[in-house]
């Protein structure tokens, strides 16, 4: 361990609050660029889920036409580069550039699947930071480096910053934009149709609330704010549970919601 003096403790200290910063910073970015792509999106609410349709069809089609463009310079250098090099030649480069492009994007995947697997890890609070500056400075770099990569990624999801993009990057680029607004779509299908489900368990239940035990259901069912809230629960036993207030929740099973293992709303008894 270096010699320690007052100054350079200080020091250390400030690279740490330095270091944290950034590591927050790259959380967030994590967070956000795992949302465009159309992964952890089970906790957004119908409203959010439309936003982040909406930023990815403006992304999307400003990605296409960037796309079409840099098509349009791809053919033109092709004509004078078939002349010179070859049609055989042309078409094993084109091959090669695909394949980077593909393999960038298995690495942005599985990258992304290693930040989420380690920030919802349980992380050592008390982990130790080195001592030595140069390992320090060296961290902050590094740091530094991933948050504009994940920055720049996450402006790009958007239809921004694509200047020097080429065209089978674009397309690239495109199809995870496109797989990203396919998976928010299916999130949202998926909370309307929870929702149309409990409307017709609602309907069904005022209807037969004059045969039935006295039971008032607090609110229909739409698909703007409501007080129903729709919440993943484990369907561990098939039973009502009685909570304070003399309210009932339902546990209700369906087959058209897999990803939800059960629906809950409540009603109060009279």
């Amino acid at each position: 361990m270096p010699r320690t003096t007052r100054r350079s403790v200080k020091q250390r200290l400030q690279y740490i609050q330095v270091i944290q910063e950034l590591q927050e910073e790259i959380k967030l970015l994590q967070i956000s660029n795992e949302k465009l792509n159309g992964e952890g999106l089970d906790g957004l609410s119908y409203t959010e889920l439309a936003s982040l349709e909406t930023m990815l069809k403006e992304g999307c089609r400003i990605v296409e036409e960037q796309t079409d463009k840099a098509q349009q310079e791809l053919l033109l250098r092709e004509i004078v580069d078939c002349d010179v090099m070859g049609k055989e030649w042309l078409d094993e480069n084109e091959n090669e550039d695909l394949a980077y492009q593909s393999l960038l994007a298995r690495r942005r995947t599985a990258m992304r699947n290693k930040a989420r697997e380690l920030r919802l890890s349980p992380q050592d609070s008390q982990k130790e930071h080195s001592y030595n500056h140069e390992t320090l400075m060296l961290t902050i770099e590094c740091l530094k480096i991933e948050k504009e990569r994940l920055r720049l990624l996450n402006q790009r999801m958007i239809g921004k910053e694509l200047d020097g993009m080429v065209y089978l990057e674009l397309l690239v680029f495109s199809c995870a934009i496109h797989s990203g607004m396919f998976k928010a779509e299916e999130e949202k299908n998926k909370i309307k149709r929870a929702r149309q489900i409990l409307g017709g368990i609602y309907e069904r239940k005022r209807a037969g609330s004059h045969s039935s035990a006295h039971v008032n259901v607090t609110s229909p069912l739409s698909l703007g704010p409501s007080p129903v809230s729709l919440v993943p629960f484990d369907f561990g036993n098939n039973r009502y549970r009685q909570i304070s207030g003399g309210a009932i929740i339902f546990f209700v099973t369906t087959s058209y919601y897999p990803t939800l293992q059960a629906l809950l709303f409540a009603v109060t008894a009279y």
